[in-house]
């Protein structure tokens, strides 16, 4: 059986209509994200913001400064960061923006997820194999246990239980048989 991945997100969603005037020498303005509930281990942390101005503003996140970068279009524009490493488990999170020089500013939306993954946990498999399926009387067949993943009581571990049973088959006619692995 092969491994998969499993993903857990938890995203944040920040709506807000801050506004930078560009007579304001002043205001900084900031949002905050929820994130002191956050375990440690997370795979991958995104933040991007969403801004109207004809110039993209100046941004940190948790006191580190994020590259700015360039205007999409004629009025609006994003950025996306990797935040990964600027995260503390435990904390809550903080963007800061401002305008660049006296060009008006404004975020109307900033967005973060951070992603946990982990590999899924292997099932067991149950795969018995028979050295003959045919024959005469008095007829014994050996079966070879290829199971994976079977766990055995009180190890907490997952690996395979060798098992070698055998059986001697006295009756000519044909008897199905049954091994279970639980």
């Amino acid at each position: 059986m092969t491994m998969g991945t499993l993903t857990k997100s938890i995203t944040w969603v920040n709506q807000g209509h801050d506004t930078v005037n560009p007579l304001d020498e002043t205001y900084t303005g900031s949002t905050s994200f929820g994130t002191s509930s956050l375990a440690s281990g997370w795979s991958s942390a995104n933040l991007t913001a969403i801004y109207l101005a004809s110039k993209d503003g100046v941004y940190t996140f948790n006191g580190t400064t994020l590259a700015s970068g360039v205007a999409s279009g004629s009025y609006y524009g994003a950025n996306t960061w990797d935040i990964s490493s600027l995260l503390s488990a435990g904390q809550d999170s903080a963007l800061a923006y401002n305008k660049q020089g006296s060009s008006y500013y404004k975020i109307p939306l900033a967005l973060m997820s951070v992603r946990y993954t982990s590999a899924s946990p292997e099932l067991p498999t149950a795969d018995f194999k028979a050295d003959v399926t045919s024959g005469t009387t008095s007829l014994t067949v050996n079966f070879t246990d290829q199971s994976t993943g079977l766990q055995l009581p009180g190890s907490g571990t997952s690996e395979t239980v060798p098992m070698l049973p055998s059986r001697t088959f006295h009756i000519h006619t044909h008897q199905p048989v049954t091994i279970q692995s639980t």
